[in-house]
Formats: structure tokens, sequence, C-alpha cells
């Protein structure tokens, strides 16, 4: 079987989902769900590096791997996050998206959207600039044979951005799949929606 980083260098579409709670019990609920990777945030979750080993183990009994996004692009940082367990490290806020696709040993051009309409000065609006700087991505990834990454809080949304040029797709988060299913619980049975 191909490992994380041949199916994203083959252009093989995954998807996966953010940890933000670091919880290690919330990682075992979640690794045998069927994502294709999981993702722990240190830079804007509640864990640190000190939870990462509780979810690194969860992810390897169920044989899904994690990826850490790591708080700044520090070298003892990453270290620290590979020693703990962590397949690859996400690197936060890097600039000049051309520069960096040609950098041997990226695999993926990662954009949040929240973070980056922020940065454009359009905070939490889908408009025409967000959408330019998720094509340049997207074509900068494609030039350069890497992958496109992006965050989607709907999973409705996977299939179009696929079909713009996005791989590496993370569906939400684990705190906003659990309101999700809390919410839907909480509904009168008419109003509930069915699982999707």
């Amino acid at each position: 079987m191909a490992t994380l980083v041949q199916r994203v260098r083959g252009g093989e579409a995954t998807r996966g989902t953010f940890f933000n709670l670091g919880s290690a019990l919330v990682a075992e609920v979640c690794a045998p769900s069927g994502f294709d990777w999981l993702l722990v945030d240190l830079e804007h979750g509640a864990g640190g590096e000190d939870t990462l080993v509780g979810q690194t183990l969860a992810g390897a009994a169920h044989g899904v791997p994690f990826v850490v996004h790591v708080e700044t692009a520090e070298r003892i940082r990453v270290g620290h996050a590979l020693d703990l367990g962590a397949l690859d490290v996400k690197f936060p806020r890097l600039d000049g998206v051309e520069a960096v696709a040609a950098l041997d040993g990226v695999d993926v051009l990662f954009v949040g959207p929240s973070d980056r309409s922020a940065s454009l000065g359009i905070p939490g609006q889908l408009e025409s600039p967000l959408f330019q700087a998720l094509a340049r991505v997207a074509g900068a990834a494609a030039a350069t044979g890497k992958a496109a990454g992006i965050l989607t809080s709907d999973p409705a949304m996977t299939s179009w951005y696929h079909d713009h040029g996005f791989a590496f797709v993370a569906v939400a988060s684990d705190s906003a799949l659990l309101r999700l299913a809390a919410t839907n619980a909480a509904q009168p049975p008419s109003e509930m929606r069915a699982p999707t």
C-alpha cells in the first residue's frame, strides 16, 4: 500500500480533518472514521506538544498518518513534532507561494481560507481576491508537481475544491464535527439531518 506522501506526490485526492481539541481520546474516536490523514493544529488548537504522543499513537494504531501544524518554523519546534510521531509538518504563514513550491521536500501548498482572507484585508469573506489567491496556490502547485491543500468547513465543497486543483482537502475539525453532531442530536426527530 502506498504511503500518504506517495499518494500525495502521485496526485491522488485525499481528505483529512484538523484536530484542535488536543485530545488523544478524540483522536482514538476519529482515527478509524475513514480519513486519509489527520492534522494536529498546534498554532490554533487547544493542545500543545505534550498532547502529540497520545494523538499520534491513536493514529498509528489505526494506520492513519498524522501531520502536525507547528506554531513556528523554528527548527526545534519542527524536530520536536517529528520526534513525537508526526509523519510530516505543516509550516505556518510562509510568504511567496511560487518560491515555496520550488523547494525540494515540499509536498503540499496548503492555504487556510480564513487566514488568507484576513491577510487580504477581507476577513471571513469569500470574495474575488480570495479566489484569485486560491487559484495562484493551485497554479503554483500544478506547475511544480506539488499538491494544493485547503481547509473547508463544508464537506459538500470537497468536490468543488478537487475540481479547482486542491487534492489535499481538510474537512472541518474535531471540535466542529463534534458541534455538528451535538447540534444534530439535540434537534427534534423531524428536524434531524441524515448522516452524510
